[in-house]
This record gives structure tokens, sequence and C-alpha cells, in this order.
């Protein structure tokens, strides 16, 4: 194939401003999300220091940024798709930092690995090269650190290759011809990999591609997306490497409805979906549902009035203990004028009561106009006899149309009928129930 001969040069590039502070001044990144692996991405390079240049059409493209724009692809992709994972950046931003501080800080935060990003170039020799690669310790002081370089530095470029479909050049460990270790052994020549080991730590240098190869510059570094797509492979390895359980996105994730809390695999999911895209049941804040979460007797009557358009309420009982302005006020008049929900006793309406199951199960079967259900239906269920004698019309009704399904416990298929509605249960009810009487 014939290539372009285009500049390749090692010297500076633009610096960004940073106005008022000294660049060495500025904090580390900080951010970091909840996990028990830490990875600290170290973006090679930075400020003076910018690593290989390649001009394209009059413009520079610069090493330096190609690897900060690849830490943020990677940092993005383990944070928002795989649990069990905290990260970390040596940098954010356009700044130069000694390999030292670079491994000082990755120990400062407790890391487990430490992946040092940076793209590669030949330079001036005779043979252009394509490719990916990774330095690993030469393993002559503390042999285990080169044991975990090689499976999580063999998982990244395997992940690279299969993604990407970029050469696997395979290891680089290379010796010090001057330095040694503390047990007199040849050092690493890499000053990044020399100061890990020394400090304990696991590192490791991915070169994602060839800056000076036309091969890996157009097909891997040319875009934006290409350029991701390197950082994605990158986190794709780690999380392999370290067995990381990818997430299971919540509602919120999925567009579905703003819960956070709601996953898509648990029972419930389509459920509550599908209340809260109905207007009956909501959050018990903006953005949470508390599926466990108890159902109290005014997200009853609340829900069922949802259920009903929140028509306009006439004739309801005024229980004292009903604040004016609440949430559920016009919830409980329209339920106490219809008959759905009663008080309590003695002017109450005990609003932050906690309603049972059966006693929900006998809401709705009012509401369906308390049709007939099959004398010996509850007889399949392990627990029937404690159905109260009241709610069982209501409960034959519920599990013969299929609203109350029962769970399922080493004892047999119960209804456990005098617990505590949960609210997922609450919306599993509700779903059901509306589209048996719709």
């Amino acid at each position: 194939m014939k290539r372009k001969l285009l500049s390749l040069v090692l010297t500076a590039c633009m610096v960004l401003p940073f106005a008022g502070t000294a660049l060495a001044a500025q904090p580390m990144e900080q951010e970091n999300a909840a996990g028990s692996v830490t990875v600290v991405l170290d973006p090679g390079h930075g400020a003076d220091a910018e690593g290989a240049v390649r001009v394209v059409d009059e413009q520079r493209v610069c090493e330096k940024d190609i690897n900060l724009a690849i830490a943020k692809a990677c940092k993005a992709e383990l944070e928002e798709n795989y649990q069990g994972v905290k990260v970390y950046m040596t940098r954010s931003d356009d700044r130069d930092l000694s390999l030292d501080a670079r491994v000082a800080y990755a120990k400062s935060v407790g890391a487990d690995v430490l992946v040092s990003l940076h793209i590669n170039a030949a330079g001036d020799a005779q043979t252009w090269t394509d490719g990916a690669e990774v330095l690993i310790p030469n393993g002559n002081y503390r042999a285990a650190l080169t044991t975990q370089a090689k499976k999580v530095g063999g998982s990244i470029l395997e992940q690279l290759s299969n993604r990407t479909g970029i050469v696997n050049r395979g290891f680089i460990q290379r010796d010090s011809s001057s330095k040694k270790y503390a047990n007199g052994k040849a050092a690493d020549y890499y000053g990044l990999i020399r100061s890990a080991v020394n400090s304990n730590l696991t590192s490791m240098i991915v070169e994602h591609a060839f800056l000076d190869s036309d091969v890996d510059y157009w097909n891997y570094l040319s875009t934006d997306a290409q350029i991701q797509a390197l950082g994605q492979a990158d986190a794709a390895g780690i999380a392999a490497a370290y067995g990381l359980a990818q997430k299971i996105p919540s509602a919120a994730d999925k567009g579905d409805a703003p819960f956070t809390d709601v996953y898509e695999n648990a029972w419930y999911y389509s459920d509550v979906v599908f209340t809260y895209q109905h207007d009956i049941l909501h959050g018990t804040s903006a953005t949470t549902f508390a599926p466990n979460g108890a159902m109290s007797r005014a997200m009853v009557a609340q829900a069922m009035y949802s259920y009903a358009g929140s028509p306009a309420a006439f004739g309801g009982t005024a229980f004292f203990d009903v604040k004016k302005g609440s949430w559920y006020e016009a919830a409980v008049l329209w339920a106490s004028a219809n008959g759905i929900i009663s008080g309590t006793g003695d002017g109450k309406f005990l609003p932050d009561k906690n309603i049972t199951r059966e006693e929900f199960v006998q809401i709705l079967y009012g509401c369906a106009g308390k049709p007939a259900g099959s004398a010996g239906v509850l007889k399949q269920f392990a627990d029937a006899g404690s159905v109260s004698g009241w709610a069982q019309p209501a409960m034959r009704w519920a599990v013969q149309t299929g609203i109350v399904q029962g769970s399922q416990t080493a004892s047999g298929t119960v209804l456990t009928p005098k617990a505590t509605a949960t609210r997922a249960q609450a919306a599993a009810l509700l779903r059901r129930f509306a589209e048996v009487v719709r």
C-alpha cells in the first residue's frame, strides 16, 4: 500500500491557557463511582509534553489529546455500564505530571491497577509499523505484578483486536541498563512502570496504535468515534480481567420512567412502568419508586383516584387526620364519596397506615363491581385458610381472573393475605386489574 509521507514531529503543540493558576497547583480529578475494584487511568503526556504529533491538512493531531479522549471514553464506559468499579484519572485536562506523581496519585486513591494510555510512533524506524501493544513490568521484582499486568493487559489487547480489528502486537518488557531494583536485578526501563513496581502497584502502558502509520491513523485515530471505540475496548478489557458484571439499566436509564431504583431485570419492572406511564401509580420522589416500600392507605386512594381519571370529589367525608392541601386529600374525598375506601372510625382515615394484600384486593374487588369467583379456586394455595372471611369473595375473584397469582415458597404457593402490600406488588395488582376490567 502506498503511504503518504506526513510530517511527524515530537515538539510542542499549542498548550491551552489556564488563567491565574499554574497547572501543577491544580488538583487531579477526584470524581469516582462506588465499587470494589479501583482503576486509575493515566492519559499520557499533557501540556508541553505533547507526545507524538501528526499533521493532517495543516492541522496538528496531538497524542496528548487522543490519550485524554481515550481515557474519558474508557472511564465513561466503565462507570456507566459496569458494577463494582471506582474510576479515577490522573488528569482530566491539559496538564503534565511527573511519572512519580502519577503513581503517587494512584496509590493515594487505593488503585488496584494503573493503566497509562498512549499512542505509539515508529519515528525513524525503517519499517512502518501498525498495531497495539502493552508495556508491562519485566518481572525481575515483585513478579506477581507482572502476572496481573499480563492478565489485564492481555484482556485489553484482546478486546482492542476483537472490537476494532487492530493488530495485536502483544507485550513488551524492557530492562534498564543502569537502574536496579531492591533485589539487585535490572529495573524496568519505562519510568512509570518502574515507579509503580517500587510502589507495589500493578501497572502497564497501553500503546493503542501508531500515529505515523497511515493504516492505524485512518482506521483507528482519525475520528472521534474511532477514538471512543478504543476507550470502550479498554474498558471491556479491564472489566473482563476483573470479572466486573455489567450494570442492569434502570427505568430511568431506559427512558421508560424516571425511577433510578427500578431495574430492568426486576419481576415488577413492566408493572411499575405500566402504572407510571398510565398515570396510575407515581413515585415517592422525582426519581425513586421505592418498590419494596409499604403501600399506605393514602397511596391506595391516590392510585385508584388516578386510575379513575382524577374526577371531582363530591360528598366525601372530611376526615380530621387528612390534611388540607395534602397530595392525597382529593383522592381520599373521592374514594370516600364513592365507597371505595372508608374511614377507620372516630372520624379518622389513617392515611399513613400500611394496607394489607387482602385489604388491597378488597378495594379492587369493590371497584370491579364485586363479581363472583369460583368457590374452590383458593385451595391451590398453602395458606388459603388464613384469608379473612370478609376478604374471601374478593380473593376468589382476584385469583380466578389472574390479578392475584401468589408467591412460591418452600411450603408451596402462598397468598400471604395479611402481609403488608409492597409498592411493587401494588403495581402488579393495579396493572392486572386494569387489564382485566378495561
